[in-house]
């Protein structure tokens, strides 16, 4: 069967499997905020779509008792904008599994799924190249429900985005080359609840004078209050303080 037979009416279609396998995804597929789905969807859950060419895909991809989006064929490039979210049912319900020795490139957030061991991106190839820009999350039921797991020695980098290890599962498992923006952070789940954030080192230019914050010891110095003019905030926030200096009003001399 061929993506092409199903009906895509525009941004917010709903394309699922509906239990059929081996779905070619043949053609660009741009459903906007709409989906890619193996959940039942009103019909019969399961089935599949098959990636094994240069194809752009901007939707979200839903995985329910089965992989949504399994990968075959080598050498070419693909693209994902959207959302990408393991499954609740069946031992292989990952959103994405990359199979094969391919460079798949997601803009948008991964998460793992409401079950064990269902992954938002599974990666079986070592010859893989995933890049992900945007948040990766573990799983919101079970166990061992990762974000991504790379289960080979692929090539995964995540840009930009944050990494939330929750109490189902890992943002990441195995190797991975993570490039945070400045205000991205990683968090780990707490035994009893609640979380942990950890950002990343601020420069030396951005820090206090002195102030050592891991292995940065800050340069930064701010003028005193009697250089800065009355009224005048500065600091922290832009607000930690505020000028005191009045010029004279003739000539402007202190």
């Amino acid at each position: 069967m061929d993506i092409s037979v199903l009906t895509a009416g525009g941004s917010g279609t709903v394309l699922a499997a509906n239990g059929k396998t081996d779905i070619a995804i043949s053609i660009d597929v741009d459903i906007g905020t709409g989906r890619l789905s193996t959940a039942a969807e009103g019909g019969t859950a399961g089935g599949g779509f098959v990636l094994s060419s240069a194809r752009t895909i901007v939707a979200n991809i839903q995985a329910g008792t089965s992989a949504c989006i399994v990968t075959s064929g080598t050498g070419y490039t693909a693209s994902i904008t959207g959302n990408v979210t393991g499954g609740t049912g069946g031992s292989s319900a990952h959103g994405v599994r990359v199979a094969s020795a391919m460079t798949l490139n997601v803009t948008g957030n991964v998460a793992g799924g409401g079950s064990s061991s269902r992954h938002g991106i599974y990666i079986s190839d070592a010859g893989a190249v995933v890049s992900v820009t945007g948040n990766v999350s573990g799983g919101s039921s079970g166990t061992d429900a990762n974000g991504i797991k790379n289960d080979s020695s692929a090539n995964l980098t995540v840009s930009n985005g944050n990494l939330i290890f929750t109490a189902s599962g890992s943002a990441v498992t195995g190797a991975c080359l993570y490039n945070p923006g400045s205000s991205n952070y990683v968090q780990f789940a707490k035994t009893g609840g609640g979380s942990n954030k950890f950002g990343i080192e601020p420069s030396a230019g951005d820090l206090r004078y002195g102030v050592t914050c891991g292995s940065t010891t800050g340069t930064l110095t701010l003028p005193p209050t009697r250089k800065v003019c009355r009224g005048v905030a500065y600091g922290a926030g832009g607000t930690e303080t505020a000028g005191t200096l009045s010029p004279n009003k003739l000539g402007g001399k202190q």
